[in-house]
C-alpha cells in the first residue's frame, strides 16, 4: 500500500511542498483527513458510539467510563504517554470505531497529529530493504504521531523481522511517552509476538475490554431490515417482478 500523506500541489510552485506540521490555526477536520482513518470513521465522536447495544452490563459501563476518562483527562494521558489496548474476541464489536472516536474527540480541541494504520500495513511499509524517501517519510510520520492508532494487532505475527519492526515502533513510543491506541482480537497475553513487545505495550497501554457483542453484524442486519421495509412500504419490487396486486 502506498501513502501520499503530506504532499500538496501549490499553484505557481514547480513541484510539491511537504507539509510537516499542522498549524494551530487549522481545524480538527483537516487533521482528521490527514490521519489515514477509515473514511466512515473520520467524523465519528463518542456521541456516535452505541454503548446501549452492549446491554448495560457492568463491563460495558466500565469501558464507557474509561473512554470518557481518556477525553476528559487527555492532558494526563499525554504527560504519562498512556493509551489503551482495546480488545475483544468478537470481530466487529466496535474496537476500531472506538479508537477513532477517541482520537477525533481529542483532535476537535487539541493541536495534535493523529495517524491510523493497521499492523499489517505498517509492516508492509517497513519490510522493504530499499524504501523510497517518501516511504521512509511515511514511516517516520507514523512513528512520531501525537496519537497513533495501531489497528488489529494479531496472533499470527511470529516471524523475527515482524518482532523487530514492532519492537522498534513500540519501544520508540514507549521511551518517548507517546500516546498509542492499539486494537486486537486477542488479550495481550495471547498475542504471538515477542515478550519484549508485550512488556512495552503492557507498560504504555491500559487494558480496555469491549463486550463480546458483534455490533457490525447487528447494524448490518438492522440496516437491511430497514431497507427491506422501506421497499415493501413503497410497493417496489425487484427488476422483472410485479408490484403487489398487479399479477
Amino acid at each position: 500500500m502506498e501513502y501520499d500523506l503530506e504532499n500538496y500541489d501549490i499553484e505557481g510552485y514547480p513541484g510539491s511542498v511537504d507539509i510537516v506540521d499542522t498549524p494551530k490555526t487549522l481545524n480538527g477536520g483537516f487533521r482528521q483527513c490527514r490521519s489515514m482513518m477509515p473514511f466512515d470513521n473520520l467524523d465519528r465522536k463518542l456521541k456516535d458510539f452505541r454503548w446501549d447495544v452492549y446491554g448495560g452490563t457492568p463491563e460495558s459501563r466500565t469501558a464507557e467510563k474509561m473512554a470518557n476518562a481518556f477525553v476528559s483527562g487527555y492532558g494526563r494521558f499525554r504527560k504519562e504517554g498512556k493509551g489503551y489496548f482495546i480488545y475483544s474476541g468478537t470481530k466487529g464489536c466496535g474496537k476500531t470505531l472506538l479508537s477513532c472516536c477517541l482520537a477525533n474527540e481529542i483532535m476537535e480541541t487539541q493541536d495534535v497529529s493523529v495517524k491510523f494504520i493497521s499492523v499489517l500495513d505498517y509492516l508492509e511499509l517497513t519490510k522493504k530493504d530499499y524504501k523510497t524517501m517518501e516511504e521512509k517519510a511515511d514511516v517516520e510520520r507514523i512513528r512520531q504521531a501525537g496519537i497513533l492508532i495501531l489497528d488489529d494487532i494479531g496472533v499470527e505475527l511470529k516471524r523475527e523481522w515482524v518482532n523487530t519492526a514492532l519492537y522498534s515502533l513500540i519501544n520508540h513510543r514507549h521511551s518517548n511517552r507517546m500516546v498509542t491506541l492499539i486494537t486486537s482480537n486477542s488479550p495481550l497475553e495471547r498475542l504471538g509476538i515477542d515478550d519484549r513487545v508485550k512488556d512495552r505495550i503492557n507498560a504504555m497501554c491500559i487494558m480496555l475490554h469491549l463486550p463480546e457483542v458483534p455490533i457490525r453484524s447487528i447494524k448490518a442486519r438492522q440496516e437491511n431490515e430497514k431497507f427491506l421495509q422501506s421497499v415493501i412500504r413503497n410497493g417496489e419490487c425487484p427488476p422483472g417482478g410485479s408490484r403487489p396486486g398487479t399479477s
